[in-house]
């Protein structure tokens, strides 16, 4: 039976006064009521910056959102205070399961440029291959500073769906993208979708790419040649290399003797 004693202890505080205290997320990350929640998403909307911070650090690490809540999210991320659309966003995809996605698809077309990320990320992270047509028109663009987000959530929804048709496109990501962690998530789509295709073409070159994930991916899928001999020669033997390519580019010299 709980007496006033236990109640005041932090883990019998009302979910309210949690919201004040500062670390109070540590608690409330246990708290899944549909009333809690709803109590810590209104945090986001309209709380000050301790109720803010221990409303997304609680949801973010509960991952608990109920669906039905996100209507409510997203009248933060279309209207809300600046500090809190960013972390309406952030909590939104944490919890984000494929109950989503009827509302996402209609957010993925909102007029709201805000809105329609979220919605365009979310529908890349649960769509199934009904939405692989709408997600090959979105990664048609070139990769720009707008859009490489959105490029890469492209590229790894349609590893996920193992769309052979987004192949090609897939490849001129690679070839276009400006920044060294897009190549790489489009490396790894294309060694998922067809790795005997992604080891003919671009496996090899990953071998001397500027991102070491990218490095250890060449030396795991690069078809052993005098060129890629030579190259894994000087990986394992870098003593500035990163430790898993080193060992890696070892273990394939290895296993090729």
């Amino acid at each position: 039976m709980e007496t006033a004693a236990t109640s005041r202890t932090p883990a019998g505080l009302p979910t309210e006064e949690l919201l004040q205290r500062k670390n109070g997320w540590q608690i409330l990350c246990d708290r899944r009521s549909l009333r809690d929640q709803r109590l810590m998403v209104e945090a986001i909307a309209h709380g000050g910056d301790i109720e803010l911070r221990n409303a997304v650090a609680a949801l973010s690490q509960s991952c608990a959102v109920d669906v039905s809540l996100f209507p409510v999210l997203i009248e933060v991320i279309r209207n809300g205070p600046s500090r809190s659309r960013g972390r309406a966003h952030r909590v939104m995809r944490n919890s984000a399961n494929d109950r989503v996605l009827p509302l996402a698809r209609r957010w993925a077309i909102d007029d709201n440029k805000d809105v329609s990320r979220i919605g365009k990320r979310l529908v890349f992270d649960h769509g199934d291959a009904s939405d692989l047509p709408w997600m090959r028109l979105q990664a048609q663009r070139v990769p720009d500073a707008e859009n490489i987000y959105e490029l890469k959530s492209a590229v790894k929804a349609f590893a996920r769906l193992r769309d052979t048709a987004s192949i090609e496109r897939t490849e001129a990501i690679f070839e276009e993208a400006p920044c060294d962690w897009l190549r790489r998530r489009a490396a790894e789509s294309l060694n998922k979708i067809d790795p005997i295709r992604f080891a003919q073409t671009y496996a090899a070159e990953c071998l001397w790419d500027c991102d070491d994930c990218t490095r250890l991916l060449g030396c795991t899928t690069a078809p052993m040649s005098p060129r890629a001999h030579t190259r894994l020669v000087q990986l394992a033997k870098d003593a500035l290399e990163e430790k898993d390519v080193r060992e890696a580019a070892a273990s394939r010299l290895g296993a090729s003797l």
